[in-house]
C-alpha cells in the first residue's frame, strides 16, 4: 500500500512538473513571436517587388559550364534521382523560385543577407501555395 502512495505521489509530481514545463515553454515562444514581431521593418522594396522565378528553365551541364565559373556559388536539390542547381547570380535577383518538380509544387528561397537557401514543399493544409517576398526583414 506504501509503494502504491508514492507511485501516485511521483506521478502527480511528474504531471505538474510537465504541466508546468509546457507551459513554460509556450510562454518562451510567445515571447519570442512578440520579440520577432516588435523588430520588424521594411527592407526597402515593396512586397512582391522582386518577382520570383516561376518554372524556371533548365540547361545543360555543359551549357552551364560556359555561364558559371568553377568558384560561382549554386544551391544543389536533389530528390528521387533528379538534381536540380540553383546558382546564386540568378538566386540574388530573384529570391524565390516558384515551381513543380516531381510532380510536387515546391518553393526554393534564398536570402542574399544570410546566403541562406531552403526549400518549401508547396502544400500547407492541403492547399497549394506558391512564395512571394514581403520586402520586410527582421
Amino acid at each position: 500500500m506504501v509503494i502504491i502512495k508514492k507511485l501516485i505521489y511521483l506521478s502527480i509530481f511528474i504531471l505538474v512538473l510537465t504541466l508546468t514545463l509546457i507551459g513554460s515553454l509556450q510562454a518562451q515562444d510567445q515571447n519570442k513571436i512578440e520579440l520577432l514581431a516588435d523588430n520588424i521593418v521594411s527592407g526597402g522594396p515593396a512586397p512582391d517587388d522582386i518577382p520570383p522565378l516561376e518554372t524556371p528553365k533548365y540547361i545543360s551541364i555543359e551549357a552551364a559550364n560556359t555561364y558559371l565559373d568553377s568558384e560561382d556559388a549554386v544551391f544543389v536539390l536533389e530528390t528521387e534521382g533528379e538534381v536540380f542547381v540553383y546558382p546564386q547570380r540568378i538566386m540574388v535577383w530573384h529570391e524565390i523560385v516558384n515551381e513543380e518538380i516531381v510532380g510536387e509544387k515546391m518553393s526554393i528561397t534564398y536570402c542574399p543577407l544570410t546566403g541562406s537557401a531552403i526549400g518549401y514543399y508547396g502544400k500547407i493544409n492541403d492547399e497549394e501555395t506558391t512564395l512571394g517576398t514581403s520586402g520586410k526583414l527582421v
